[in-house]
């Protein structure tokens, strides 16, 4: 069976962190305790908008998750963990959105994903790998859309798209077959006109 433990207390001796004035008791409660209450994006606890950490912890007690609450909201780290204890992502969120660089890694350490996130949505690079190791994508983001030259590979390693979005649209190669050309929308302009 799988617990919450909702952390009310941040402190610890040497640590750091910034524990919000009045805070001072913490309590473990399982995954079906009423007290706690998810109501859109917002977390509660006993009818209280939630301010601290709630953990996620497997039968045994082994740390599962963690992430960090501010008035009911996602702020700050959050972190998941494979069976093993090794980590499988970090994320940072601010004001409930994603924020900076989330990671993740498959089990036994490989690398599975690097995004870069602003208010929420992708802004930078996001880079992706398979299982083996070979890369997966390689794509570009402004604003959360696809912008500039992106790339995508099969488990294989051999290409799978080159091409580069710009304004929402994409040009070049997807799976050995063009995504959309100049050229093309010329001749689709044409066949549509006869």
């Amino acid at each position: 069976m799988r617990t919450f433990a909702i952390l009310l207390v941040a402190a610890c001796a040497g640590c750091g962190e910034t524990v919000p004035p009045g805070i001072t008791e913490t309590r473990e409660v399982s995954a079906d305790d009423p007290g706690l209450e998810q109501k859109g994006p917002l977390l509660f606890h006993e009818k209280e908008l939630l301010t601290g950490k709630v953990t996620l912890r497997s039968a045994k007690g082994d740390l599962l998750s963690t992430t960090a609450y501010v008035a009911g909201k996602k702020e700050g780290p959050s972190a998941t963990f494979h069976p093993d204890g090794s980590r499988e992502t970090t994320r940072t969120y601010r004001d409930n959105r994603k924020t900076g660089v989330h990671e993740a890694w498959w089990p036994g350490g490989g690398k599975k994903f690097v995004a870069h996130h602003r208010d929420g949505v992708y802004e930078g690079p996001v880079k992706e790998w398979f299982e083996n190791g070979n890369p997966y994508r390689s794509f570009l983001y402004r604003d959360g859309h696809e912008d500039g030259p992106q790339k995508m590979w099969n488990p294989d390693g051999t290409l799978r798209a080159n091409y580069v979005a710009r304004n929402g649209r994409r040009y070049g190669w997807i799976s050995s077959m063009p995504c959309s050309s100049p050229l093309k929308e010329t001749l689709v302009k044409m066949e549509s006109s006869k």
